[in-house]
């Protein structure tokens, strides 16, 4: 590991107060976002017809499962072929709209009624399938250790680790993200996600990790 070993582990306060900031987030997220919502789901509906939301099993806090909400980007079955494989940067199975909104993140925002609900948080490790889940364990034995947080919208991995990086390279940033885990650090997250999005140079972020305070103690 290259940060310095804290337990990876998120307080019950900090947990409390860390469900109460996603709790008023995503409720007021998702009354301002309506209109973006809406337009999404007609535009779906007017050029790739099929389903609009894509439903699908992942892991969150303490390995639980949970359904995950998304807009949906590929074929209707695009996994009848492929099989149970990862998404790629650029996958032949996304439609033309469904490339757009994977490009900015669009189609994840379903997921703040995950947020809302419970099973998933702002900010955390990204949610993985049970298929590949077993597989990570059984490679590296810190992989368990992830789901001592909640899962996330968005996290270090996903704003400093390329698409395609290998789950190690994104096991770190999980691990350094829980042992770090502070309410400031979760906000500079955030504001950072925001930023990185809206990037016509997104590279610049990758590989860096300059974003938490290594001598945070919460």
């Amino acid at each position: 590991m290259f940060f310095n070993l804290k337990p990876y582990y998120i307080s019950r306060l900090n947990r409390f107060i860390k469900r109460c900031f996603d709790f008023l987030f995503a409720l007021c997220f998702i009354i301002i976002s309506f209109p973006l919502f809406f337009l999404i789901i007609l535009l779906i509906k007017l050029f790739d017809k099929g389903p609009i939301f894509y439903l699908q099993e992942r892991i969150t806090l303490n390995e639980k499962k949970f359904v995950i909400f998304k807009f949906r980007t590929m074929h209707v079955n695009a996994e009848k072929e492929t099989g149970v494989t990862l998404s790629k940067q650029d996958d032949p199975r996304l439609t033309k709209l469904g490339r757009f909104l994977r490009k900015y993140r669009l189609d994840e925002l379903p997921q703040i009624f995950n947020v809302l609900i419970g099973n998933m948080s702002l900010v955390g490790p990204r949610p993985e399938r049970p298929y590949f889940v077993e597989q990570y364990k059984k490679e590296n034995g810190y992989y368990k250790y992830r789901f001592n947080a909640k899962a996330g919208i968005t996290g270090l991995a996903q704003i400093f680790a390329k698409y395609d990086s290998s789950f190690q390279t994104k096991l770190d940033y999980d691990l350094y993200y829980i042992s770090n885990y502070s309410f400031f650090n979760d906000l500079k997250i955030i504001f950072k996600t925001i930023i990185f999005l809206f990037s016509p140079n997104k590279q610049q972020y990758r590989g860096r990790i300059e974003l938490l305070n290594e001598n945070n103690t919460d």
